[in-house]
């Protein structure tokens, strides 16, 4: 069996992202021939030394993965925006920019899930939101007031809100609400004044703008994909053709695996599968001490058939009732 190279999957990987554009990891899988779940590990990895990055946008559970510069290209699958983010992309694009207090609350929250076409912009203290293929000259341009203008700044209204309770809620532990009031008080300096009804739903409503509630997660770092694990999984596809069915893997490295199989329907055996041109007669003895162990006859799978001369031996062996000694 050939030795897998993780750099060449990695190169083929980008080489399909540059010419296809933004994509998924199932069809990537099928095109480089590998499962989906160890294609998303090789992507992870690209992700993590920052070669490729994925969108905010989710095509079904999975987002989609991109070449830095290519993020124009997403365009193409907007069509999978649904409801409220789908009506506020299309004001966002129609109108190049919108100013975040004058929009309606719904449009507001959609924005700031838009990460992949709302970028934020902040003017003289008030927040902007710049479609993606906007230039900021052009916001700049567009605006009577002067000023120095923020490209995606970390600290926007939503986040300013959220750090200033923070700082509220270390100084004094204040009741669900008493929290309600806090937010009612910060949210004036930064939202249009008729938002801010005095009924619980509106406040309920305005609490929803931004995100003042939950901390960002961070997610759960892939494991690395190593050969062995690429060597297992291709072992699994080579015996699933050969109708074998892995039952338990007790152990394995990139060379061989040792697992409970079922080579037939109600036949069950200790496994040798060996990246090994031919076994040889320690092969044998190897997996006839671990069929002991388990007590299960034992089956071996490599590259190709061992030699005429071991087959024969092992032949012979199947007929042998025991040996006795006429001294005995």
């Amino acid at each position: 069996m050939a030795k897998i190279d993780v750099n060449e999957i990695k190169r083929k990987i980008l080489e399909i992202i540059r010419q296809e554009g933004p994509s998924l990891p199932v069809p990537i899988a099928k095109k480089i021939q590998m499962q989906p779940m160890f294609a998303s590990a090789i992507l992870s990895e690209l992700l993590n030394e920052k070669r490729v990055k994925t969108s905010s946008m989710k095509i079904g559970s999975s987002p989609l993965y991109l070449i830095p510069g290519q993020e124009e290209k997403l365009e193409a699958f907007t069509e999978n925006l649904g409801g409220v983010e789908k009506e506020a992309y299309l004001k966002l694009k129609d109108n190049k920019f919108l100013e975040d207090t004058s929009q309606e609350p719904r449009i507001r929250v959609a924005l700031r899930s838009l990460k992949d076409f709302a970028i934020p912009i902040q003017l003289n203290g008030r927040l902007y939101w710049k479609y993606l293929t906007v230039s900021t000259d052009k916001l700049k341009e567009s605006m009577s007031d002067e000023g120095e203008v923020a490209v995606g700044e970390e600290r926007v209204v939503g986040q300013q809100i959220w750090e200033d309770i923070k700082n509220k809620e270390k100084r004094e532990e204040i009741s669900p609400k008493e929290k309600h009031k806090e937010v009612v008080s910060i949210l004036t300096k930064e939202i249009d004044s008729t938002l801010l009804e005095e009924s619980e739903e509106e406040l309920e409503k305005i609490e929803k703008l931004t995100p003042i509630v939950q901390e960002k997660q961070v997610p759960k770092k892939m494991k690395k994909i190593t050969e062995k694990d690429i060597f297992l999984q291709q072992a699994k596809e080579i015996l699933d053709s050969k109708s074998i069915e892995l039952l338990e893997v007790i152990q394995y490295d990139k060379k061989q695996i040792i697992a409970k199989a079922r080579v037939q329907v109600d036949k069950t055996c200790i496994l040798f599968f060996l990246d090994k041109k031919r076994p040889d007669e320690k092969d044998l003895q190897k997996a006839y001490k671990k069929s002991i162990e388990y007590k299960l006859p034992y089956f071996i799978v490599t590259n190709s058939l061992p030699q005429k001369k071991l087959l024969e031996t092992a032949e012979i062996y199947k007929s042998l009732l025991g040996f006795s000694s006429v001294e005995s």
